[in-house]
């Protein structure tokens, strides 16, 4: 359990990448390389947060939850690939 912090703030810090190179691909012309990073902070997430489940430290019901949550930011930053001048 002296684990659950660290994972914690692993987790936060990914959403936050996650959010700063979206934030900041969406003020620049060539958006692709911050959003290729963005899509590696989302793989991040998705590792760590599965693993902080593994370790028991959230429940199935945050797992499923959180999981939809970023199942869905990874289509809208799919699409965001597919067609970054919009």
């Amino acid at each position: 359990k002296s684990y659950r912090f660290s994972v914690a703030v692993r987790i936060e810090n990914a959403i936050l990448d996650f959010i700063e190179y979206i934030a900041v691909a969406n003020k620049r012309r060539d958006k692709m390389p911050l959003l290729k990073r963005a899509d590696e902070a989302l793989a991040r997430l998705r590792l760590v947060f599965r693993l902080s489940y593994e370790m028991q430290f959230i429940n199935l019901k945050s797992y499923e939850h959180g999981g939809r949550q970023i199942a869905e930011l990874g289509r809208m930053l799919g699409g965001w690939l597919k067609n970054p001048s919009k």
